[in-house]
């Protein structure tokens, strides 16, 4: 981080700096696509290019994003998004075998969802969907329409979701990928167990859920999964308002902490609904009308 605050352009100290952070994450990736560009020649670059900067940020806001800071991952997007066209390699500037910039796209998308801006999120993930077409690279072409179908999701266009999971789904399978994010995928698993009625299998997966949270530390899902959690508990044959009500707490709380405005309008409709069933009319009122305005 301290590197990100004093790297400029022409600082080839900090740009190797973070050209090592992007190279720890190429060097963990599957070898199943053809090379990254030379990185000696990307060395070279850190006198005269952005790159490592623009990549920097781009990792910077992966880690933000998913350890909760969700305002501070979307900055750095921003940043590095904002460095896209002073790049002076192809447009296939791979570090993890995805294209950087449809990367940021998508993960911008989402935390603009996450921060109130709906629009600006589909506008994103519209983009991220184009470039990805465009470049015709497989492992990007497999994880931009998962990627950008969560968007779609969240702001209710689930046909659009539907037929970008279709074609994801059928990428992962043809390449024998998954890039599944646990908690969050797991968390709707459990919804979609609750609703065939399997609610003992529900419980089972919303708690794994939330107990693989605590021990990887990826928060930026924590608000949604303890929301469903609660969607849950009210739902199977011996409902818990105590129990639920707990749940929303803990989600509206959690969602407030990361500024995230459409995460805290999802958990505050819940707490409420929660509150009129246990018969806590002035407090449900005063939840429904906490205020969030989506841009």
């Amino acid at each position: 981080m301290r590197a990100l605050r004093l790297a400029e352009p022409s600082d080839c100290t900090s740009g190797l700096i973070l050209l090592g952070l992007a190279m720890i994450q190429e060097a963990t990736a599957p070898r199943s696509d053809p090379p990254a560009p030379s990185y000696a020649i990307m060395g070279r670059a850190c006198f005269t290019s952005t790159v490592p900067l623009m990549i920097g940020h781009r990792v910077m806001g992966h880690s933000r994003l998913f350890t909760g800071d969700i305002a501070e991952g979307r900055a750095h997007y921003d940043r590095s998004l904002a460095l896209y066209d002073r790049a002076e390699l192809p447009l296939m500037t791979r570090f993890g075998s995805v294209d950087s910039r449809v990367s940021a796209l998508c993960f911008r998308s989402q935390s603009l969802w996450m921060l109130g801006y709906p629009k600006s999120a589909l506008a994103d993930a519209l983009q991220a969907m184009s470039y990805s077409r465009a470049i015709g690279h497989a492992v990007t072409l497999i994880n931009t329409p998962c990627l950008s179908s969560l968007t779609n999701v969240f702001c209710g266009n689930y046909a659009t979701a539907r037929a970008e999971l279709t074609e994801g789904i059928a990428f992962v399978a043809l390449n024998g990928r998954n890039g599944a994010r646990v908690p969050f995928y797991m968390s709707y698993l459990a919804k979609a167990h609750a609703m065939l009625g399997r609610f003992d299998e529900a419980q089972c997966y919303i708690d794994q859920a939330i107990s693989t949270m605590e021990v990887t530390g990826e928060r930026v899902w924590s608000a949604e999964v303890h929301r469903l959690a609660g969607e849950i508990v009210l739902a199977s044959p011996c409902p818990d308002a105590g129990k639920a009500k707990a749940y929303f707490e803990r989600a509206l709380a959690i969602s407030r902490a990361q500024q995230a405005k459409s995460w805290e309008l999802r958990s505050g409709d819940e707490h409420g609904a929660a509150l009129a069933r246990s018969g806590q009319v002035a407090a449900s009122s005063r939840t429904a009308r906490f205020g969030v305005r989506l841009v």
